[in-house]
């Protein structure tokens, strides 16, 4: 309440925000006072005063460094970026960053914003930030034979001006705006086969097949190498043999999804790709045909384009029959007529797969007859390797063998579009191992839970051999988590809450039948 002709006093401290237009050092900033009379009539006030601008620029003050980004072969549509952002002004700032992504699907093809991250920085101050940018739409479903690289759209950030983190109008606040460089280039992740091969990237480093038996599979594909490559598949997350696929960089080198290379040649290592999960081989008899039965996975962009280009997938298999560690020979074998037969281990030559009329998802194919096969009694129950490969091109058929043209498992220097080489080390009824052959994926999370934290493990679980799964057990040692631990719950198909038990120091898992092939 104030007396008739009295004066009040207002101190307060003004926030500047960086409107300013660019070039300006300076605002005027008018202040407004109110009051309400006796009689209820408001009677104001403003005083207005020169204020110097902030003097923030957003393209010489704002600096944006990235890092070498990681490869994330588990996500096709998500990009990281790593890297520092510098603020070189003498003052504070609050930073906006944001993608904006071309999609077909938006009205007008309209870009949409994203927002990518928020940060605040002292004066000079200088710190890592990252985020995941968003591949613009349909790049990861090109399948023309030189695809454009894939993009990002713009990156972009702005100061912010206010207390609700709005960025001003770019156009009437251009010094509030900055643009961030785009990755160069997103590298595809792609699919090569896990048989060992001695023409790999440690030099001087062989690998063997079997023991005592050097490895010439043609599973690298590096044509700087100077040796055949081995098959690779551009974008096998279209079109793949079995329930699921994973990616690598390279076979013996680089970044892999599965976390451990195809093959390792210091180890001698191989057979490594855990997604072998799609193709057997069955009915094995000298001179006879054998039998393939395969699932495929197309997804519906592959669909399209086989249907829309009038195309055929093709299906390759390679066994090595005489067990000399490469799929590149030719034998004279007997038939059951008493008839020589000229065979190769080229067994199954660019069956056609009609990816069109199979449909989106997941289709079995079986009781697919291979060319007549060698397979001599004696050896017949050691282990072999074979490769099946799916692919949008028929197979590289260099060799020729009485008039048989064919193939020894390589693939081209260009890669081929989509698909997937899978090798198996076969391991047969009646070989020393008996038959079945496990495969395991196991993934663990620790996530907090009433009283301490709960300890969750999924387990994905296949028989990529030839006979069925009986009585198999999965231990896994509780040590590593040095608590006590309890069962909580069991899940999964086949698997009843007493089939996972605490013994002792370890925890043990009766892991449901398999048949072969089974997942």
């Amino acid at each position: 309440t104030l007396e008739p002709d009295s004066e009040v006093l207002l101190t307060f401290d003004v926030h500047v925000h960086p409107y300013c237009p660019a070039l300006l050092n300076t605002k005027t900033i008018t202040n407004l006072a109110r009051a309400r009379a006796v009689d209820g009539d408001i009677i104001t006030a403003e005083a207005s005063y020169v204020a110097k601008c902030p003097g923030y620029d957003a393209d010489g003050g704002i600096q944006f460094e990235p890092h070498e980004n990681p490869i994330d072969l588990d996500d096709l549509t998500q990009v990281p970026w790593q890297g520092t952002v510098w603020n070189k002004h003498p003052i504070s700032v609050s930073l906006g960053i944001f993608q904006e992504v071309q999609d077909p699907s938006r009205p007008s093809n309209e870009p949409e914003t994203r927002p990518l991250s928020e940060i605040t920085l002292a004066p000079d101050e200088k710190r890592p930030i990252d985020f995941d940018l968003v591949i613009e739409h349909g790049a990861e479903d090109d399948l023309s034979p030189t695809p454009a690289p894939y993009t990002v759209g713009r990156l972009f950030f702005c100061i912010f001006v206010g207390e609700d983190n709005a960025c001003a109008n770019a156009n009437d606040y251009p010094n509030l705006e900055g643009e961030i460089v785009p990755p160069v280039w997103v590298p595809d992740p792609e699919e090569l086969g896990d048989a060992p091969d001695r023409t790999n990237h440690f030099a001087g480093v062989a690998m063997t097949a079997y023991p005592g038996v050097q490895a010439n599979f043609p599973t690298v594909f590096d044509p700087g190498t100077g040796a055949d490559q081995g098959p690779k598949h551009r974008k096998p997350q279209l079109l793949y043999l079995g329930p699921g696929v994973s990616r690598e960089a390279e076979a013996d080198l680089g970044p892999d999804a599965d976390g451990i290379n195809n093959i390792w040649p210091p180890a001698d290592a191989n057979d490594q790709d855990w997604f072998d999960d799609g193709a057997r081989l069955t009915n094995l008899a000298n001179c006879q045909p054998a039998r393939v039965d395969v699932r495929v996975n197309s997804s519906q962009p592959a669909v399209n384009w086989f249907g829309n280009n009038n195309r055929v997938a093709y299906l390759n298999v390679w066994l090595d029959s005489n067990h000399d560690g490469d799929w590149a020979d030719g034998f004279t074998c007997v038939d059951e007529a008493g008839q020589n037969k000229e065979v190769v281990e080229h067994i199954l030559i660019d069956y056609p797969v009609d990816v069109a009329a199979l449909g989106a998802g997941l289709q079995t194919l079986n009781n697919i007859a291979t060319e007549r096969v060698g397979w001599p009694a004696q050896g017949a129950d050691a282990a072999r390797w074979v490769r099946f490969t799916l692919s949008e091109e028929p197979s590289n058929k260099p060799l020729n063998y009485s008039g048989i043209v064919y193939g020894d498992g390589r693939g081209y220097a260009t890669p081929f579009r989509t698909g997937e080489t899978e090798d198996y080390l076969w391991v047969l009824e009646g070989a020393q191992a008996n038959g079945p052959d496990v495969a395991l994926q196991l993934q663990g999370q620790i996530v907090p839970a009433q009283g301490g934290h709960e300890v969750r493990l999924k387990f994905d679980y296949a028989n990529v051999g030839t006979v069925a799964i009986n009585g198999a057990t999965l231990t896994l040692s509780k040590n590593v988590l040095n608590v006590e631990s309890i069962i909580r719950s069991v899940q999964g198909p086949g698997l009843h809450e007493g089939d996972v038990s605490v013994n002792g120091d370890k925890i043990v898992v009766n892991l449901p039948a398999l048949a072969p092939n089974g997942s």
